[in-house]
């Protein structure tokens, strides 16, 4: 593992939080400010020159993301900037507490009242960036962070879809295949609905415990979600979870191969899976 910068910019650095495919994060703190924040970088500096300046795009579109957003569920980004020795960085709010993929693998499927209320937040979040023009396109439990208090943020606007930015063509697949829309891993196409289809995915999930399009072949995975329909949440949920049929057929409406059947905005999803819980 590569050695712990002690500062990037003009932040300290206190410790590692995770790495991915992209890049490292760092918690660190801001001394101007005394506020704990977390500091996003190019995991590899020395990635071949077309693959390098992929993921740099990508840091530039979040910022980008993050210039038009401003909202309590949104992880808000504080500042960009290159240092000389970690090359290009993105400093985020730091939230104390773990990803929903995270407390759904610790302990398996919410209470309906605590997924009713962490998928109201996450839909205003998604509304707002809809409203600002911005499609997330990878929207899916990882990027999506629960405090220490139970409050939720959506995350990592890193290949979302931004007016005016060049990470925004059509036809090429961004995000992830048991998450997207059928239409996305056909033809490559985003949009507003795309993004429900994956949040009514990422529902699913929440009150049943497993995913609505399960595998570990990407292959295999994205042709499920083209040509089967997963089933209902109440079938494949563990036997203590009792989840009414009437919260199946919201749900199950959210995840249509037909995106003019699913529902105009993330409110209206989770409003329908909070009136079939009563």
């Amino acid at each position: 593992m590569a050695e712990i910068p002690k500062t990037i910019g003009r932040y300290t650095v206190e410790r590692l939080l995770g790495q991915g495919a992209m890049g490292s994060v760092y918690l660190g703190r801001d001394p101007q400010l005394d506020r704990a924040v977390a500091i996003k970088t190019v995991r590899h500096l020395d990635l071949e020159e077309a693959r390098l300046r992929t993921f740099i795009e990508r840091f530039r579109n979040e910022a980008r993301a993050a210039a038009r957003l401003s909202h309590p569920s949104i992880v808000a980004v504080y500042d960009v900037g290159e240092d000389d020795d970690v090359g290009p960085y993105l400093v985020f709010e730091y939230v104390a507490g773990s990803s929903l993929k995270q407390i759904l693998r610790g302990r398996g499927p919410l209470a309906p009242e605590d997924a009713v209320r962490l998928a109201r937040q996450i839909a205003n979040a998604i509304d707002a960036a809809h409203r600002a023009g911005v499609i997330h396109r990878d929207v899916k439990p990882d990027n999506i962070l629960v405090s220490a208090g139970g409050d939720a943020k959506l995350a990592d606007f890193g290949v979302a879809r931004v007016p005016d930015a060049a990470l925004t063509k059509e036809g090429q697949f961004l995000g992830t295949p048991c998450y997207a829309a059928p239409e996305t891993l056909g033809s490559g196409v985003y949009g507003a609905s795309t993004d429900l289809f994956s949040f009514a995915a990422v529902i699913y999930e929440t009150v049943s415990g497993v995913r609505a399009f399960p595998g570990d072949d990407a292959i295999s995975v994205a042709h499920h979600v083209v040509h089967d329909q997963p089933e209902p949440p109440s079938v494949v949920a563990g036997d203590g979870a009792k989840i009414p049929k009437s919260v199946d057929r919201a749900i199950m409406r959210g995840l249509e191969t037909d995106p003019a059947v699913r529902y105009p905005t993330a409110t209206e999803l989770v409003d329908a899976v909070a009136a079939a819980h009563l």
